[in-house]
């Protein structure tokens, strides 16, 4: 009898892990920054936003053009909780029109939210190995975990 009520017990917590799957899969907001956002603010952008607990991952966009020699640096994440956003990825896109030479592509920087909280992401434009005189734009984004 108790073996039986064990089997039952299994697999219902089988059942609700994959419903737990199907129904809140892997979720992420995107921050999408183009290069008039930086002309038009005087090269610096700041924005906030609010991410509710079920966000996994903030995506965020920035034009680059690495024929310039510059590029965007991760300045600073930072939160009282320090493992709350970690950088998981980065990447650079070209642009859609590969024909069009001195074109601005996008730099794509994936952040993990591991717990709720208040954090900053500080990042600067600038030649790799620069200090940060040398950055032309700077994007700031304040996160507010919930």
């Amino acid at each position: 009898m108790f073996q039986r009520w064990r089997l039952i017990l299994i697999a219902v917590v089988a059942i609700l892990i994959l419903l737990a799957v199907v129904y809140f899969p892997d979720t992420e907001m995107s921050v999408d920054i183009i290069c008039d956002d930086f002309t038009e603010q005087g090269g610096n952008v700041n924005q906030e936003i609010v991410v509710s607990a079920w966000i996994d991952r903030i995506i965020v966009s920035l034009c680059s053009n690495p024929t310039t020699g510059f590029q965007w640096q991760l300045k600073d994440v930072s939160s009282k909780s320090a493992d709350m956003i970690i950088l998981e990825d980065n990447q650079y896109l070209s642009p859609e029109d590969s024909s069009a030479i001195g074109a601005s592509g996008k730099e794509v920087w994936t952040f993990g939210v591991h717990r709720k909280g208040s954090a900053n992401i500080t990042m600067a434009y600038q030649q790799p190995d620069g200090d940060n005189s040398t950055a032309t734009w700077t994007f700031n984004l304040a996160v507010d975990a919930h």
